[in-house]
This record gives C-alpha cells, sequence and structure tokens, in this order.
C-alpha cells in the first residue's frame, strides 16, 4: 500500500508584503496601497528641512547688557545684566557669550571713570580757593584747613580761606588705626592725648597761639562710623573768647624760614614756660610758682646759648644782640630766685617782674618777621 502523503508538496503559509514599487510605465491604480504612501503630487519623499538642526537663540539678557553699559548712568545695570547672562549661559544652548563679556567690561570702564571724574570734580569743589560757601564735613577737611560752624557742632562746617575771618583751623588728623571699634570712650582718650602732642608741632611759636585759643577735638563715636571706615580723629583750634579769627596760627616748616626755625627752636624752652605762667594766688598755688620760676631760669640759659652760637642776618643782628644782652644780665637773677626756696614766693615775683626777657624778644622778632604779639587783642 503505497503512502499518498510522500507525493505531496509541504504545506506553505502566506506572509503578507508590501507590494512592490510600481514600475514607471505602470502607475499605480487608484486605491492600492502604494498609492495611499505616496507624497502628494506623487514625487519622492523630502527629509531635508525635518533633519536640519535649529539654530540656538541669543540671550536676552547678555544684549540687554551691552545696551546698558553704552548708555550714560546704565553702567551698574549693564555689569549686573552681563553677569546674569553669563551664568544662564552656562547652562542653557544660546547664544550671546560675547555681548555679555563687552557689557560687562564696558560697564566697569564707565563705572570706574564716572568715579574718578565725580571724585575729582567734587575735591575742585570743596578745595576752591576763596570759596565760602562749600558747606563739607570737618571729617573731609586736611590739616591747615580753615572753616566756619554751621551749627553748635563743628561735625558740619563750611570750609574758608585761613585769610577771611574763620572759627577753626585742622592741626591734625590722628589715626586709630585697624581693628574693632575701641569704644567711644577709648577713642576719645586716644584723639585727644594724640592732639595734645601735635598742637606743639603745629604752633611751633608760642606767641603765635593766644591763651584764649581752645583745643578741641572730634572722635568717631559709634560702631556704624567706625564700620564705615572712619578710623580718624580730628584735632582743630578754636577762637574763644574774641570770636572769629583772621590769618592762620600753623607755624612749622611749611610758613617759616629757617632762620626763623632757628630763632624759635632755641627760644622754645624759655617761651613754653614763660608763657606758662600760673594764673592763681601766690599763696595757694606757691609750688607751681616756684616750678615756673625754675623753669623760666633754665630757659634763659638754654636760649642765651643757643643764640649764641649762630650768626643772624644783618637786617636783625643787632636786635638778636640785644635780646642776647638782655638774657645775660637775667640769668643771675632768675637763677637765685630758683634756689631761694626760702624766700616768699610774692617777694621772688617782685624782684623778678623787673628781670623779663619779652620786651627784648618781641623786637628780636619784629626784625625776624616773626609775630610779636596777636593781632586780634588790638585790632
Amino acid at each position: 500500500m503505497t503512502d499518498d502523503r510522500t507525493d505531496q508538496q509541504p504545506a506553505t503559509r502566506d506572509v503578507w508584503a508590501p507590494p512592490s514599487p510600481p514600475s514607471p510605465s505602470s502607475p499605480d491604480k487608484p486605491g492600492s496601497l502604494t498609492s495611499l504612501w505616496a507624497p502628494p503630487g506623487g514625487g519622492p519623499w523630502d527629509y531635508g528641512p525635518y533633519l536640519q538642526p535649529a539654530q540656538p537663540a541669543t540671550n536676552g539678557l547678555a544684549v540687554a547688557a551691552l545696551v546698558s553699559s553704552l548708555t550714560c548712568f546704565l553702567w551698574p545695570l549693564g555689569i549686573g545684566l552681563g553677569i546674569g547672562a553669563l551664568v544662564q549661559l552656562r547652562k542653557r544652548r544660546q547664544r550671546g557669550r560675547a555681548l555679555a563679556v563687552s557689557g560687562v567690561v564696558l560697564g566697569v570702564l564707565g563705572l570706574t571713570l564716572s568715579t574718578v571724574f565725580g571724585a575729582g570734580f567734587v575735591h575742585a569743589i570743596l578745595h576752591a580757593p576763596g570759596l565760602k560757601n562749600s558747606t563739607a564735613a570737618v571729617w573731609s577737611l586736611k590739616v591747615g584747613d580753615c572753616f566756619d560752624e554751621t551749627s553748635a557742632h563743628p561735625v558740619r562746617t563750611v570750609a574758608v580761606s585761613c585769610q577771611k575771618e574763620h572759627k577753626g583751623e585742622v592741626a591734625s588728623r590722628p589715626n586709630l588705626g585697624p581693628g574693632p571699634f575701641p569704644g567711644a570712650e577709648s577713642a576719645k582718650l586716644q584723639v585727644r592725648t594724640a592732639c595734645r602732642s601735635s598742637e606743639a608741632a603745629y604752633v611751633t611759636d608760642p606767641w603765635a597761639r593766644p591763651t584764649f585759643v581752645r583745643a578741641e577735638s572730634i572722635y568717631p563715636s559709634d560702631e556704624s562710623s567706625w564700620l564705615a571706615g572712619n578710623h580718624t580723629g580730628v584735632c582743630f583750634l578754636t577762637d574763644t573768647v574774641v570770636g572769629s579769627s583772621t590769618g592762620p596760627l600753623r607755624r612749622d616748616a611749611s610758613n617759616l624760614t629757617p632762620v626763623q626755625q632757628v630763632f624759635l627752636l632755641n627760644l622754645a624752652p624759655l617761651d613754653d614756660n614763660f608763657w606758662g605762667k600760673p594764673t592763681g594766688s601766690p599763696q595757694t598755688e606757691e609750688r607751681a610758682y616756684r616750678d615756673w620760676i625754675q623753669g623760666t631760669a633754665t630757659g634763659i640759659s638754654l636760649a642765651k646759648a643757643g643764640l649764641e652760637v649762630k650768626t643772624w642776618p644783618d637786617t636783625a643782628q643787632a636786635q638778636v644782640a640785644a635780646l642776647l644782652t638782655e638774657l645775660r644780665a637775667d640769668q643771675p637773677t632768675w637763677e637765685a630766685a630758683a634756689k631761694a626756696t626760702d624766700t616768699p614766693v610774692t617777694q621772688l615775683l617782685a624782684t623778678l617782674s623787673s628781670h623779663s626777657p619779652d620786651a627784648a624778644e618781641a623786637v628780636a622778632r619784629i626784625a625776624l618777621s616773626l609775630p610779636d604779639h596777636d593781632a586780634r587783642l588790638t585790632s
């Protein structure tokens, strides 16, 4: 018996496949799958517009930064926008880095130039010669500047020429140094101590500093002022009796000749002591008067020795020689009085009153173009 299955063909499964693309000579029949897939118009598909990458946008802050930096007085805004743009560009795929950098650079340049020119303009206004009505804080005044007060407290002042009437004159600007705020009382003490030592250097001629001229000072009194950078005190001289002063009190190397400086240096021990005579009663201030007598005797000795070794100008040689003669005559009397500890002070003062060298010194001062009295007392 023959098995009929051996003559049969293996069974096959029909698998669907898309139809073959039509040939150019046989267009697709309407409704076929090929006609459904074809692009409009029957042409081939164009994928170009979908395959090209999109161009990144320009950062808006970068553009605004450049525009602001090119506009007057908007430089700080340009700097801020430029920095913000650079921060964004590090996180975003955008263009504009060059614009942001240009905005920052131009902003910094504009801000710097405006600061320099602004500071120069303010300085020129505050220090214009003869300027009468420029109001400025006393903190901004320099050593040698004169001012009028605008209120009871001298923090607000009007800078004036020292040749005109004025109320005060800055003698020194002691710096309290860096570090934390020392406290109001400590700052006050430090400034006053520095002022006492600097006044003698500012007015080396005691004849030019009347007794009614008082030394005053201001200092950083709170922590906010200290943190703002104000670590400097201001020492100034002010006329408390006569009123407004005319002419500077300053007497130092800035306005004295070498000959005048030598003369004042030799007379300083005598003048500093002689002009510091006690003002109280000799009975109640006996010790102070005896110290004054001793100091004057020492000052006469030092002044005589210094003046003898100096050759003076022809215009003042005779007057300085007359002063030397007076000092030689007065020296024995003052030295004897300094040693007479058992003699009553009142008796010593009566004897010394006719042995004062100040009259001869006044004549020598006139010859050397130095003040022989305070003009404000006789004006």
